[in-house]
């Protein structure tokens, strides 16, 4: 109603743009954030929005731009260096997570999510005390934060600490069943404990959840090579492969 009164509105587009986000009609929300540019081109939360835009897209580079756009005219702009760590975080550029985890922090020492995002970059990269340092902090500040609960259950995999493993994983499990990582790592669980037959079939939801997440594909792999089942190793491998050239291509 306000844009219809008044097309210039540039904070109405944003409130509409985001309720379009929130309900994944992103074609839409990238209409609203490009029309909030061209009312105002020097709009900051305009860039930021499309910037979110982007990356609800998979255009990780569109998104990139964008959101360099809003640390150079605003660095303290709310919530910008997070979102940034998502983007890493989806191209698979670790040391780039942890580095926009730790600017975010320095905005906000307070938000369990940003803990929990470097925490899975030092994962990724085996610093395992400091990834154990951050998944405590972020689940101080959440007890409840099942995917802070399932990268402590990561953690006790790769510490070979399997038993304590399933009991966070299985706690994230009954909090968030949606999670594909949850089956990710109960997949690693079960080839840890040589029972590559379950490990299979975890690895099978989780890419069932998402389709696009190529370390489950890499890993369904791995366990096909320990059963000897080379051909269907090799096409995990090839699948997973092609997933990591096509997100650095978006």
């Amino acid at each position: 109603k306000t844009i219809e009164l008044n097309p210039k509105a540039e904070m109405a587009y944003l409130y509409r743009g985001q309720i379009y986000l929130e309900t994944d009609k992103i074609d839409l929300a990238l209409e609203d954030a490009n029309k909030m540019i061209e009312t105002e081109p020097a709009t900051i939360s305009g860039f930021a929005f499309r910037g979110d835009c982007y990356l609800k897209l998979e255009k990780y580079q569109s998104a990139l731009k964008d959101y360099d756009k809003v640390i150079r005219q605003a660095p303290d702009y709310p919530g910008i260096f997070i979102q940034r760590s998502f983007l890493f975080f989806k191209l698979e550029d670790f040391e780039g997570l942890i580095n926009e985890s730790t600017k975010a922090i320095e905005k906000n020492p307070y938000d369990a999510m940003t803990y929990n995002n470097r925490a899975y970059g030092y994962l990724r990269l085996n610093q395992l005390p400091k990834a154990e340092a951050d998944i405590n902090k972020s689940l101080s500040l959440n007890p409840y934060f099942s995917l802070a609960l399932n990268n402590r259950g990561l953690l006790r995999i790769m510490q070979n600490k399997l038993s304590l493993a399933l009991i966070d994983i299985e706690k994230a499990r009954k909090i968030d069943p949606n999670i594909p990582e949850i089956y990710l790592n109960r997949g690693l669980l079960f080839t840890a404990q040589k029972l590559y037959q379950k490990a299979i079939i975890e690895f099978d939801k989780a890419i069932n959840l998402a389709p696009k997440l190529a370390i489950a594909d890499e890993k369904r792999g791995e366990t096909f090579k320990l059963l000897k089942e080379d051909v269907k190793s090799n096409a995990d491998f090839e699948k997973a492969k092609q997933l990591r050239e096509k997100v650095k291509s978006l």
